[in-house]
């Protein structure tokens, strides 16, 4: 099965920036679906595993405006379980 997205069974993905990310399992990789608002082209970048830190990296390095929507995210979701 070429190019399948593995529904991810055992721990749940909590992390926001799965929302930019498609992980392929029959590769073991994710693909970066951020879309460039110049170029209107997704990154399509690939990278090894499925580790979000080493997602939330390329955001903070490439994509700076996304990985400032999933740090709002981030701290109002912290805000929300401290109530």
């Amino acid at each position: 099965m070429a190019n399948s997205v593995k529904m991810f069974s055992g721990r749940k993905r909590e992390s926001p920036v799965w929302k930019y990310f498609e992980y392929l399992a029959d590769l073991n990789k994710t693909k970066f679906l951020v879309v460039n608002e110049k170029t209107q082209k997704q990154c399509g970048n690939v990278t090894a595993g499925k580790n979000p830190t080493n997602l939330q990296s390329h955001l903070s390095t490439c994509h700076h405006d996304v990985a400032k929507e999933i740090a709002t995210q981030t701290e109002q979701e912290k805000g929300d379980k401290r109530k």
